[in-house]
């Protein structure tokens, strides 16, 4: 039963990897949908507490009048955001290097370099770390791959012998 197991599953790398391969991404319908689902709202709020020195609920409560606003009056998110600001009081717009970082997919990624994390940097590491456990899983798979084969070797020369 498990030799028939290996049979079965050796096929599912080369599968895997076939379908990772002709991936493809339609980056700019991705950004689109990014900008009408509010998907950066929530890197919104952490630049906001951050920058401003404000409680993360303050920037959230922000963000929460800038969706509400950006929906009604149809403007960008950033837009709304520098709306609301200006209401505040000791608080300033977004300029236009936060615009560009709140608007642009590959910058709020980039933010995200903690441990697992998307930024590229990140990712990179992540590679490394893993190319390198795939090759002692490989060591290890070749390992097993010849034991089984002794063993269903052995086996066949018993079931021979006692036919």
């Amino acid at each position: 039963m498990i030799l028939d197991l290996f049979a079965e599953l050796s096929p599912a790398p080369v599968v895997i990897s076939g379908a990772i391969e002709s991936l493809v991404f339609d980056k700019k319908r991705m950004v689109d949908l990014m900008r009408h689902d509010y998907l950066e709202a929530a890197d919104a709020a952490d630049h906001l507490a951050q920058s401003r020195g404000v409680p993360f609920r303050t920037a959230y409560r922000w963000l929460g009048e800038a969706v509400r606003v950006s929906e009604e009056r149809k403007i960008s998110l950033a837009e709304a955001i520098n709306e609301v600001l200006t209401r505040e009081k000791d608080t300033r717009p977004l300029d236009e290097s936060e615009i560009k970082l709140l608007s642009t997919p590959e910058a709020l990624v980039a933010r995200r370099t903690s441990n697992g994390g998307p930024s590229p940097d990140a990712v990179k590491e992540q590679l490394t770390l893993l190319n390198a456990k795939m090759g002692t899983a490989r060591l290890r798979v070749r390992k097993y791959r010849s034991s089984v084969e002794k063993g269903r070797s052995l086996l066949a020369a018993a079931m021979k012998k006692h036919s």
